[in-house]
């Protein structure tokens, strides 16, 4: 997903929940949400005060609090499978590893409290990979394409991304 680029019809409480999480689970950096708001804000005549606040805020704290307040009424699920896509894109590219995309799903799937199972799936292949790495059970590549298979069946690619 490229998170810069939503589709104007895309909700604004749910692409700030998608920055909020993604955020948590330590997939981009503050600056992501900052830009973000400041494209919103360039593209709106009068726009909402919560988007100022994440585009003006001076610490890190302060954007997660602004976004928290911009998130209001999102939905969390769909943010969730967002962030789910983005986490399959970055592991098929071998920009993070196959343990930094299970954790991250977890914490993704716990955060934006996508169903019970969908975190158990994680924490099941982070099992997996713990015995694959001492060579009891599997290999890491096997568990690596598990992991994006499962990334492929709980994210969602019409994200609303462009």
């Amino acid at each position: 997903m490229l998170h810069g680029q939503f589709s104007p019809t895309s909700d604004r409480a749910t692409v700030a929940a998608y920055f909020l999480y993604g955020l948590e689970a330590g997939l981009f950096p503050e600056d992501c949400a900052k830009d973000w708001a400041f494209s919103v804000i360039a593209a709106l005549d009068d726009p909402p005060i919560e988007i100022i606040d994440v585009a003006t805020a001076a610490h890190r704290q302060d954007v997660f609090g602004a976004l928290a307040n911009a998130s209001l009424g999102a939905d969390s699920a769909l943010a969730g499978r967002w962030l789910l896509t983005r986490v399959h894109n970055e592991l098929l590219s071998n920009r993070i590893s196959v343990r930094d995309a299970i954790r991250k799903s977890m914490q993704v799937a716990f955060s934006t409290q996508l169903p019970e199972d969908v975190y158990y799936a994680f924490d099941a292949l982070d099992d997996e990979l713990q015995l694959a790495e001492n060579g009891v059970y599997s290999t890491v590549a096997d568990v690596t394409r598990d992991t994006l298979a499962e990334l492929s069946v709980h994210g969602q690619g019409s994200s609303g991304a462009t």
